[in-house]
């Protein structure tokens, strides 16, 4: 997956869709313009951030798994601040 700004997906969209005061524009119309996404998207890379501290930038998120006994563990890892992760469990529901 392409990593992109805020702005620059905002510039994509207004560069490649017309305006909407019509209500034409299409779901399709929407994906093709974000060429790296369909109907859905992928997040899982199994990347886990070394340390609480490895490089990142505001916003970055990984999913990762470790093992822990004989259980797998997941993890959803956020940049909220320069190089600092923070980590959530996914748990079952």
């Amino acid at each position: 997956m392409t990593k992109r700004t805020k702005t620059e997906l905002s510039n994509q969209v207004t560069s490649l869709l017309p305006n909407n005061s019509s209500g034409q524009i299409s779901p399709e119309d929407v994906r093709s313009v974000f060429t790296d996404t369909a109907d859905s998207l992928l997040f899982w890379n199994n990347s886990v951030p070394p340390s609480t501290s490895d490089t990142c930038s505001v916003g970055e998120f990984k999913f990762g798994s470790i093992v822990v006994g004989e259980t797998t563990v997941y993890h959803l890892y956020v940049c909220v601040g320069t190089d600092t992760w923070r980590r959530a469990e996914l748990v079952s529901f």
